[in-house]
């Protein structure tokens, strides 16, 4: 069991204010829009003046894809030597700027600013999605720090059902509303992470002020007794300092390998389809709108008991475990789907067809919250050392959120000529993820580590 001992009500405070500026908006915007796009295309109609909804669509799909493509090009800026928590207190005001952006879209009947607004929340979403969870790593008690990564991920499962219920209830009448909600938390999580210090480890690693970064542990830890955590932070110090500075060529191994191949699984195992796309996939089969709603709030609700049950058991069943499950799963999952799609396009639309559907797009939010959700934040905290971290992050999460991109944008135009034997590529994906983790999963000791 873990030690409560080690946990303190500053902590607590700070690992609120992080996932609130970090974690909160990055989910509400990607769950928003699969309920919301269909209120946001006969907007996109009435501002452009056309009657085309063809044209529609294809706008609405450029407003999508632009978030995965803000996260993109913000996390190339993972690898900032400012300080993490410095980097996230300031990227949290674009944050607040996008989304008075986003506000005043419908005022100015202007498609564009729309655009715009949620190119650059994704930027803000990216810069994130990177240095949040390493700050928390950092800041962490030694035994929790796996589960506040799998906390972390927590808070984005929380944000994409608020967004889901929010649209479900308000997107027909007040679209513009359920978008810029998520600035409140994000205000107040901006707030409070004013008063959070920086990581003690980049003030005495990179600051290299020794007395400073002894009073943000004694902050931290609520006690005078730190000489435990700075021995630790004095090894990893000198670890980098027998290091050449950062690059591909330094750090090129097989870890840097196998994380990528993890972090590429977030989204090649059909994540973004089934988050983005859930809705147009249950409509398809014949349900209406307010019943493929009701099922994408269901998903939301089974990705986050799926990351509560990893959260409960990540240090019993350990993250190789439940990556394994999770990816397990997708597989079954999708197989399941790309039957019952089968089935329906061959006009044999049995009640079978329609249950699993329904059973596979709320299945496969519980096997995603599971593992793959959350993995990818561990494998590169536990595989690589302070230094290497951030350049590893800025390396590999601008390839997620890539794939994330061009998966939103390509897919509904892909199911007009192959339909939904596009789900094919994610049924082989999951099964080689799932074949390579389970032989190449590598032995991590961070301390040894380059």
């Amino acid at each position: 069991m873990l030690p409560l001992t080690d946990l303190n009500k500053r902590f607590v405070f700070v690992l609120i204010s992080v996932c609130l500026v970090g974690a909160f908006h990055h989910g509400f915007h990607i769950g928003v829009f699969n309920i919301c796009h269909k209120p946001i295309e006969k907007w996109l109609i009435q501002v452009r003046e056309t009657k085309s909804e063809k044209d529609a669509q294809l706008t609405s799909w450029i407003v999508m894809t632009m978030f995965p493509a803000g996260c993109c090009l913000g996390a190339l800026f993972s690898n900032c030597r400012f300080g993490h928590k410095k980097i996230v207190f300031y990227i949290s005001l674009l944050t607040i700027g996008s989304q008075v952006v986003l506000n005043m879209c419908r005022e100015f009947k202007s498609y564009m600013m729309l655009v715009m607004g949620r190119f650059f929340l994704g930027v803000s979403a990216g810069v994130c999605a990177a240095l949040a969870p390493m700050y928390l790593w950092d800041v962490a008690p030694e035994a929790w720090r796996r589960v506040v990564m799998v906390f972390f991920q927590l808070f984005i499962s929380l944000a994409m059902v608020i967004s889901q219920l929010l649209g479900f209830f308000m997107a027909s009448t007040n679209w513009i509303i359920v978008l810029v909600i998520a600035v409140v938390p994000v205000a107040i999580g901006t707030l409070a992470l004013k008063f959070c210090p920086e990581s003690p480890r980049y003030v005495f690693i990179m600051r290299k002020n020794e007395m400073k970064a002894m009073m943000i542990l004694v902050w931290f830890k609520n006690t005078l007794d730190i000489s435990k955590h700075m021995d630790e932070i004095r090894n990893e110090e000198d670890l980098v300092k027998a290091m050449p500075e950062a690059d591909l060529s330094n750090i090129w191994s097989k870890k840097l390998l196998f994380c990528f191949v993890v972090v590429v699984s977030e989204q090649l195992c059909g994540s973004s389809v089934f988050i983005y796309y859930s809705s147009e996939i249950l409509q398809d089969v014949g349900f209406d709108e307010n019943v493929s709603y009701s099922v994408t709030v269901g998903m939301g609700w089974a990705m986050l008991c799926g990351t509560v049950l990893a959260l409960v058991s990540i240090e019993t069943l350990k993250p190789k475990i439940l990556l394994l499950i999770s990816l397990g799963l997708m597989f079954l999952i999708t197989l399941v789907l790309t039957i019952a799609m089968f089935f329906n396009l061959n006009h044999d639309n049995k009640e079978w067809v329609s249950g699993a559907t329904v059973a596979s797009v709320v299945l496969f939010g519980l096997a995603y919250g599971i593992g793959v959700a959350h993995v990818r934040w561990l494998v590169i905290a536990e595989n690589f050392n302070f230094l290497v971290r951030p350049f590893v992050a800025a390396l590999l999460f601008p390839v997620n959120f890539l794939i994330s991109a061009a998966v939103v944008q390509m897919f509904l135009a892909m199911t007009v000529v192959v339909r939904y034997y596009i789900f094919i590529p994610f049924i082989v994906c999951n099964f080689v993820f799932f074949v390579y983790i389970y032989f190449c999963w590598p032995k991590t000791h961070v301390a040894t580590l380059p």
